[in-house]
């Protein structure tokens, strides 16, 4: 954030109209709040991108192509490739751990690919992942003084929301109603075998082949797989004079996180049209 110091003067005391620095502070958090909110779900370029995160794709990367379920996600991807190009990201340790079915498998999540198919046998693919992790719907804690906790949540693009609410919208009219949804089956906050809630995430309706390919659903255990930061690095702010202009004032705000998993292979599960190659 950068401020003129003789606005900061004429605007202080009883002449003050605003307040500059909170108004630069504002702005400043707000873009770096976007950027994190991207990083989260793209992550580093190469091994040389230092001023990337450890995203939530590195953690659930793309797997087997054509698999209709298992755990083969074992190496992560850098996101190196042309958005819808259909090649995958150049391959890197996951955690810095190499992985295979005979080599630390325990480091593989659980992948799907969708192949394009956001139909019924996309709920089934669905379906079985949810069993696999064992994931459960929010649960309501009893005090009601506390709010609702979501342990668990799937994250998906536009398109797969507004298809499923197509789906669902067929079924009621003609199956009928649905006795465990209060009569038809709901057309908001579409929910997924298993109760648990499907939220979109506008930066996944860009399709990036390199790193978890075309309409993704991300399944996301955050008992397991969740954001933490460097101590002391937490929009830290800190100062720093302008050399070059006297009259500009400068502050950074610095935020030194990524996404951690204490165990990969019940972090959660990437459901999506994997790249060809």
């Amino acid at each position: 954030m950068a401020f003129n110091r003789m606005e900061v003067s004429a605007n202080s005391g009883a002449e003050k109209v605003f307040d500059v620095l909170k108004l630069q502070y504002r702005k400043a958090k707000a873009e770096l709040i976007d950027a994190i909110r991207l990083a989260y779900w793209t992550g580093p370029t190469s091994a040389a991108d230092v001023d990337a995160m450890y995203s939530i794709p590195c953690w659930l990367p793309l797997g087997t192509v054509s698999s209709t379920g298992g755990y083969t996600g074992y190496t992560a991807r850098y996101n190196d490739q042309a958005v819808a190009g259909g090649t995958a990201g150049t391959a890197f340790s996951k955690g810095g751990l190499a992985s295979t079915a005979a080599l630390n498998p325990e480091m593989a999540s659980y992948f799907a690919d969708h192949q394009g198919n956001v139909d019924e046998s996309l709920m089934r693919i669905v379906n079985e992942a949810m069993m696999r992790l064992n994931f459960k719907p929010p649960v309501d804690v009893p005090d009601p003084v506390m709010a609702r906790v979501n342990k668990y949540a799937c994250f998906t693009t536009k398109n797969v929301m507004l298809t499923l609410n197509t789906l669902y919208q067929r079924l009621n009219s003609n199956v009928g109603p649905n006795m465990f949804a209060n009569g038809y089956y709901p057309l908001s906050m579409i929910p997924l075998p298993g109760a648990v809630r499907l939220v979109w995430v506008d930066i996944l309706d860009t399709q990036r082949d390199a790193i978890y390919g075309k309409d993704p659903i991300f399944g996301v255990n955050m008992n397991v797989l969740y954001p933490t930061y460097l101590k002391g690095w937490n929009m830290t702010l800190t100062d720093n004079d302008n050399s070059g202009r006297h009259l500009v004032g400068q502050k950074f705000i610095d935020f030194g996180g990524q996404v951690w998993a204490d165990v990969p292979s019940k972090a959660g599960f990437l459901i999506t049209d994997a790249p060809a190659a």
